[in-house]
């Protein structure tokens, strides 16, 4: 990918908690090379950067997926377990 350094020089400067900008890049080009109807982009890099993006995007979208764990206590997020949280209560008038 020609835009290979611009790309890794901009994933400097991003938040990639748990990341590393290699598997970034690695990622985008198995992505691209799966894609399919590349024929209409007009702006390589843009795209290549866009896909970056979307890599990173869905990493932290699975990391604030929380697993509940049968039998443990359900105000406690497993991979933080001094961070706890409770339900939000609403309230209303019934019927």
């Amino acid at each position: 990918m020609p835009h290979e350094p611009a790309l890794r020089a901009s994933l400097r400067g991003r938040y990639l908690k748990g990341l590393e900008i290699g598997d970034v890049v690695q990622e985008s080009y198995e992505r691209l090379a799966k894609a399919e109807g590349l024929q209409h982009v007009r702006n390589a890099k843009s795209c290549a950067f866009r896909t970056a993006g979307s890599v990173i995007a869905d990493h932290l979208r699975r990391m604030k997926t929380i697993c509940i764990i049968s039998g443990a206590n359900p105000w406690v997020i497993p991979d933080r377990p001094n961070v706890r949280f409770a339900p939000k209560r609403t309230f209303g008038k019934f019927g």
